[in-house]
């Protein structure tokens, strides 16, 4: 991401998938966003936010899901829910996972976006 995102490595102190996350610094900025783009194999996808990420209660945001056929917005509020969703996906890294700022609330947070591969259970 090239623009406002601030991250730390103090394990003591941050918590999140690996002891790392980015926040926005809680604002709602015009346009910004992370993208995470996973190598996947084709097929059916549950996508969700991982369980260790330290969301406040009242955080709130869009995620854009690029997939195989197209793109889903989804409105995020991780207290209630970190399921994205469940979505198709090419082979390869053409689809990815957008975390956007624009009308968000609170500290966005910006950690690891989880891939289950649904047709391999």
């Amino acid at each position: 991401t090239p623009w406002f995102w601030v991250g730390c490595h103090v394990k003591s102190v941050v918590q999140g998938f690996n002891g790392f996350h980015l926040t926005n610094g809680g604002r709602a900025a015009e346009d910004e966003f992370v993208r995470f783009t996973p190598d996947l194999p084709a097929g059916k996808h549950q996508v969700s936010l991982a369980k260790e990420t330290p969301f406040a209660d009242d955080a709130a945001f869009w995620v854009v899901v690029r997939h195989r056929d197209g793109e889903t917005k989804v409105w995020m509020e991780p207290a209630k829910s970190r399921s994205i969703g469940t979505f198709y996906f090419d082979e390869g890294t053409d689809g990815y996972v957008e975390i956007h700022t624009k009308g968000s609330r609170g500290h966005v947070l910006a950690d690891a976006v989880v891939f289950q591969n649904m047709d391999q259970e």
